[in-house]
């Protein structure tokens, strides 16, 4: 019985094109990988516990496993749903309702000196739960920064034409 049990097995095995050795290697490794996946969940549920929205990246950098890059290790917790949710940011910084919108008068300009066309940015920083934006002017052939201005609010006398 037990022959003829072999003799299957190595009909499969001829019939697949691999040796027994072949299949028993693909096995092992097959188990190690299995292996190392539960113990990086593992892993990734203890750190979770602690540091509910660390993403795993910094936890891939954190437990820097041997035989495993960081794109797989990103795969194994997105498979297992492990993938921290990052907050929505509910700031809201721009308001174009009623705002007027102007024709580009640059489309058809060629810009080839310094001071023939200025371009403003603002941006905004939070600090201690409070908004600050700067407004920068900047030179469009020289890209120097030919004015700035911190404020607190977002008018125009407050940021643009401080700035000027």
């Amino acid at each position: 019985m037990r022959e003829a049990h072999a003799f299957s097995l190595n009909a499969l095995f001829a019939a697949l094109g691999i040796s027994k050795q072949g299949f028993h290697q693909q096995l092992n490794r097959f188990l190690k990988r299995e292996s190392l996946h539960k113990q990086v969940i593992h892993m990734v549920y203890k750190i979770r516990a602690d540091h509910p929205t660390m993403c795993v990246r910094d936890m891939y950098y954190k437990l820097s496993p041997k035989d495993l890059g960081r794109d797989a290790f990103e795969d194994i917790c997105r498979q297992e749903g492990l993938l921290s949710k990052r907050p929505k940011n509910w700031c809201k910084t721009t308001d174009s309702s009623g705002v007027i919108r102007f024709e580009d008068l640059r489309k058809d300009l060629a810009v080839t000196a310094m001071n023939q066309l200025w371009q403003s940015d603002i941006t905004y920083l939070l600090l201690a739960d409070r908004f600050y934006y700067i407004t920068f002017i900047q030179d469009a052939f020289t890209k120097m920064i030919v004015g700035h201005q911190t404020s607190t609010g977002l008018s125009t006398e407050a940021t643009t034409l401080a700035a000027l």
